[in-house]
């Protein structure tokens, strides 16, 4: 679990030094769009690039507004074990090798709250 942690953290760092200076607004249209997951010339997505206006803008929501704000959540079988969360791909992970892909873990309370967001790969 110590290095599930430790990845997240290096994840969320690497994600911050390279993201420095190329992120935007979230756009529902650009969010939702076919797009949305691939790469252009700066090696980032458009949802890596809004991930940190994301994550503002979701701070303290509720499960249904959240999927009233980023649409359905991506559609997968690689993280079955998280079945009450919600789970969005970003695009192709940051790194020198990249080979894994960048997941949005939203995790909520009983009441439906959003309670932690992670930034994880595959």
């Amino acid at each position: 679990m110590n290095s599930l942690k430790y990845g997240v953290l290096s994840l969320i760092i690497l994600s911050f030094l390279l993201s420095c200076g190329k992120t935007i607004p979230f756009d529902k249209e650009i969010w939702e769009s076919d797009t949305s997951i691939e790469t252009a010339n700066d090696k980032l997505t458009p949802r890596q690039k809004m991930i940190d206006s994301v994550l503002e803008q979701i701070e303290g929501l509720s499960r249904q507004e959240i999927i009233m704000m980023l649409g359905e959540e991506t559609e997968t079988d690689k993280f079955s074990y998280y079945d009450e969360e919600l789970i969005y791909v970003l695009g192709p992970e940051r790194s020198f090798f990249s080979i894994d892909y960048e997941w949005l873990l939203l995790s909520f309370d009983e009441d439906d709250r959003l309670i932690q967001s992670e930034l994880i790969t595959d």
